[in-house]
Order: C-alpha cells, then structure tokens, then sequence
C-alpha cells in the first residue's frame, strides 16, 4: 500500500506556514496599494478643484456683472451657491468645483450692486 504520490510529495508543517505567510503578505500588499492610490487620488481630484476654481476667479474682473461671472462658472462646471448674506452684510456668491469627497476648490466673489467688488480662492472641507 502506498501512502503518498511521488508527483506531489507531502508537505510538513513548514510549507503550509510559508503559504499562509506569502498569501498574509499579498494581502496586506494589495491594502497598502489600495490605501496609497486612493491617497494620490485624494489629492489629484483636491488640487485639481483648487486650480478650476483659481482660474476662474483669475478671469474675473473687479466692477463686471456677477450675471457674466454666474454664467461662465456654470460652463465650467462649478456649482453657483448664492446670494449669500452674511452677519456683516456683505452678499457673496461661492463658485464649487467639486475636490474628492467633501473638499471642494472654491472662488468666492463678494458683490454689491450686481458688481464683483472682490473675490478670494479657497479649498474647502468638511
């Protein structure tokens, strides 16, 4: 009677610990990747957002019509967010270029009189 196969030798204790060991590995690698891509993804997505909506605030122009402003942020893809007032009564209109998850680029313009008095770049997050 035989016991083992000489085409596939019995393994002792040592091979299974090594396979366990090599597939722990590969799995803590591919969560390593993982984490590590969607890091760069993070920021890629954030200084992509922050850079949209610093050029369009670079494109505007203090005394134009916030209409125009409104308009040409919105065919850019930003989202408009406003009349906004604010404790100190300053009206603000926020254009938001979407960053990853809950940051976002935005360019903020305080208006008065339906003219941009003066705008700012920010990133946002929660």
């Amino acid at each position: 009677m035989q016991w083992y196969s000489r085409s596939a030798p019995l393994r002792g204790a040592g091979g299974t610990l090594k396979t366990v060991l090599k597939i722990l590995a590969a799995f803590v690698l591919g969560l390593a990747l993982l984490i590590g891509a969607a890091v760069v993804y993070g920021t890629y997505a954030n200084s992509s957002a922050e850079e949209a909506a610093r050029n369009l605030c670079a494109n505007l122009q203090i005394g134009s019509d916030v209409d125009r402003a409104i308009a040409g942020a919105q065919a850019q893809g930003a989202r408009h967010r406003g009349p906004l007032t604010g404790d100190d009564g300053r009206v603000t209109h926020d254009f938001v270029f979407q960053g990853w998850v809950f940051n976002a680029g935005v360019c903020r313009v305080t208006v008065s009189g339906g003219k941009i008095r003066s705008f700012e770049v920010k990133l946002e997050g929660d």
